[in-house]
């Protein structure tokens, strides 16, 4: 992953971006102009093409499209430069991708939100030759790379999985094939509970992409309502 946005692929003077400061389907595109380790300056778009005029604090998100998809840069208004180019200042909290984006570790990671989604289903066997065991779980990290499951039973890690997840702002929902790769007890001696993680296996990148898009959203929405 990288560890700051100078690592960032596309992050560059005069590299196109477009800019969302509330709900709205389409961004005002602008340019990034300067950045440093935690923070991008973007060109100041026209005013009057945004829904309200962005102030300090304000949460903003940036999206940089770049050749297998977007990069997104989530963050807060800090301030704003006024020399030669009126610029936005914004300090980057949060990073995420499209799949496509980047081949490494360091220039790839999908984007992930934190909720509390009860599972339609969750199964688990430890062999393809067993049988299917499901438990009862609540799906408390998603991203299009896999999610972090509280679970009502040991899964065992190495296990493969069933996750029937419901999506937020979706009628349908994930159903998705993958493999345990961690598990550790917590709750309390008289109900024991699992957080259990699971990588996905079987998700394609046109369905990854449609998830990573809905998680961008509700996260965005979530930001504006605390405002």
């Amino acid at each position: 992953m990288a560890r700051s946005v100078r690592e960032l692929p596309g992050v560059r003077p005069g590299a196109k971006v477009f800019l969302f400061t509330g709900e709205e389907e389409d961004g005002v595109q602008t340019r990034i102009e300067d950045f440093d380790d935690d923070w991008v300056g973007i060109a100041q778009p026209d005013l009057r093409a945004l829904p309200a005029v962005p102030r300090q604090g304000d949460p903003i998100e940036i999206e940089l499209p770049l050749e297998n998809g977007s990069l997104f840069l989530i963050g807060r208004i800090t301030g704003r430069q006024t020399d030669r180019i009126p610029l936005l200042v914004v300090r980057v909290e949060e990073v995420g991708a499209d799949p496509g984006i980047g081949q490494s570790d360091d220039a790839r990671r999908h984007f992930r939100q934190s909720l509390w989604l009860p599972l339609r289903r969750m199964a688990y066997r430890g062999s393809p030759d067993e049988a299917w065991r499901e438990v009862s779980g609540i799906a408390h990290n998603l991203s299009g790379g896999g999610a972090s499951v509280l679970a009502d039973g040991d899964v065992p890690a190495g296990s493969d999985v069933i996750v029937d997840c419901p999506v937020p702002l979706e009628p349908i929902g994930l159903i998705a094939h993958g493999t345990v790769v961690g598990s550790r007890r917590v709750g309390t001696e008289r109900r024991a509970r699992y957080m259990v993680n699971v990588r996905f296996d079987g998700i394609s990148e046109a369905e990854s992409a449609w998830l990573a898009a809905r998680l961008h959203r509700l996260q965005w929405m979530a930001r504006r309502r605390q405002r």
